[in-house]
């Protein structure tokens, strides 16, 4: 079974809605893994526009929300949801990440949206914590903006237990003259990858959209 899956920064929809939408619309995505997902109301009216079902964090008040989100289009179905805050959060720019079970024709796959932190050792402990939740789920799709270069720590730790989809795909940031990958896409090892690409541009986001055809495994 063949899926289009993408993850993108939407910088908080700064850039307006249909730019957002041209993103996803364009590549004809299946499910969207999303960061800065701006105000709920937006992100919900981009979900209409894109004919799809949002998945975004909940309200947290008085702390901030985490602002990852995800699209999913049918006939994907939405199973079950957990939104996962990372433990010591900064309460200014909170991290985590959202994980959803989705289904078709009784086929399963868990989706992961997560931004991790600024620093070094912020990121490593994210990476644990976002391994560790993720230890016993497959099929899995993970994307992010994991703010960590291609050679880090933090990727390799992904590397493990994962196939680095982008790798050959190139630099996602920044969008108008991209020059680092910070934006990747993860799958267990049981999914095929079939073909990636970049989408988006300055106009859309800060940060380019990484697109993957993937080929899920035989039940």
């Amino acid at each position: 079974m063949q899926i289009r899956v993408a993850t993108a920064n939407l910088h908080g929809l700064r850039a307006g809605i249909e730019r957002a939408a041209g993103i996803f619309g364009s590549e004809d995505v299946d499910l969207a893994m999303v960061q800065e997902s701006g105000p709920r109301g937006s992100f919900r009216t981009l979900a209409e526009r894109l004919g799809m079902e949002p998945v975004l964090d909940p309200l947290a008040v008085p702390r901030r929300r985490v602002q990852d989100g995800l699209l999913v289009r049918r006939p994907w179905r939405i199973a079950t949801v957990e939104h996962h805050r990372f433990a010591r959060s900064a309460r200014r720019h909170p991290r985590g990440a959202v994980i959803a079970l989705v289904s078709t024709g009784g086929r399963n796959l868990w989706v992961v949206s997560t931004h991790l932190g600024l620093t070094g050792a912020e990121r490593a402990r994210h990476a644990r914590e976002l391994l560790t939740l993720m230890a016993d789920r497959r099929p899995f799709v993970l994307g992010g903006d994991l703010n960590a270069g291609e050679t880090s720590a933090v990727v390799a730790m992904f590397d493990e237990v994962a196939l680095d989809v982008g790798r050959a795909a190139g630099a996602t940031f920044p969008a108008s003259a991209p020059s680092a990958r910070i934006d990747y896409l993860f799958v267990s090892p049981d999914i095929e990858i079939r073909g990636v690409t970049m989408a988006g541009g300055a106009a859309a986001s800060d940060h380019l959209a990484v697109v993957a055809e993937l080929g899920l495994p035989v039940r």
